[in-house]
């Protein structure tokens, strides 16, 4: 296949018990012109023997396929060696205990096409494994097109980060160097931010497309000291982004205002969560 529209790019780690869904949804997107990047993030169990099956069976276009961090760097780093080799025009991230609608892929792809954004993104469903379809999480409203200051400020005010149901441009995340800090926590959010502050275009369709699956056992559920750290590194990460490629002048108050949101009170409340 010459040409790829989308690579899906898929931290794995820990997640037997529930990567098979996510498999079985990311081969039955409508789109075919998709390429699957699996990280193997040093698994502790047998996650990427299941894929690695799953994926020897599959018959059909789209492509599978398997890269390993040489470290456990947490998902940051590994969807950041996933963006380094992803060869689409936009790329997407997943997490391996979720799973997606069958028109994911082909619904981000067309909005984004449409309107020639470098962010696309969904809503999402929220709910317990087994039983996926709960409450919606619901994106940024705006005007779809091009991002205005005050619409940008908006945004940036109140967004709420779900990485899973954007869709990036992959060319502009490389020429605006996005990655994310090599932190456990709050890393998303540094990424997120990040692509908000230098999008040209965006659009958000109102369709709840990607299925969030809540267990004890991730890493946003589990209680770490380390994790109150780990949020305030990945906002001030995003902080130095915005002073090193200009962006403080015009939209200092909001990266105050995120700085103290999803830094230091989040650190605040993990650090209340241990005591």
């Amino acid at each position: 296949m010459d040409t790829i529209h989308i690579s899906l790019i898929i931290p794995v780690y820990g997640a037997t018990r529930y990567i098979a869904p996510c498999i079985a949804g990311l081969q039955a997107q409508t789109m075919e012109e998709i390429e699957v990047i699996f990280v193997d993030d040093c698994d502790p169990d047998a996650s990427l023997d299941i894929a690695r099956q799953m994926v020897a069976d599959y018959q059909g276009p789209k492509q599978f396929r398997f890269l390993k961090t040489p470290v456990n760097g947490g998902p940051g780093a590994a969807r950041n060696l996933g963006l380094s080799e992803a060869r689409g025009e936009y790329v997407a991230f997943v997490d391996c205990d979720d799973t997606l609608e069958p028109e994911y892929c082909t619904r981000l792809y067309e909005a984004a096409r449409t309107h020639q954004a470098d962010i696309a993104c969904c809503d999402a469903y929220i709910g317990e494994f087994g039983n996926p379809a709960g409450r919606v999480l619901s994106g940024p409203t705006f005007e779809a097109g091009a991002l205005t200051v005050p619409v940008r400020k908006k945004i940036l005010r109140s967004f709420v980060t779900y990485l899973w149901t954007y869709l990036f441009r992959r060319e502009f995340l490389l020429r605006n160097e996005i990655r994310f800090p090599h932190e456990h926590s709050s890393e998303d959010s540094c990424f997120v931010t990040c692509a908000w502050l230098t999008a040209e275009r965006a659009v958000h369709i109102e369709e709840s497309l990607y299925h969030y699956i809540i267990r004890s056992t991730s890493v946003s559920k589990r209680r770490d000291r380390s994790r109150a750290k780990s949020r305030i590194a990945s906002m001030r990460a995003m902080r130095d982004y915005a002073r090193a490629h200009g962006l403080q002048r015009t939209y200092g108050c909001e990266i105050r205002l995120l700085m103290l949101k999803k830094g230091w009170l989040n650190a605040l409340r993990d650090r209340l969560r241990n005591l």
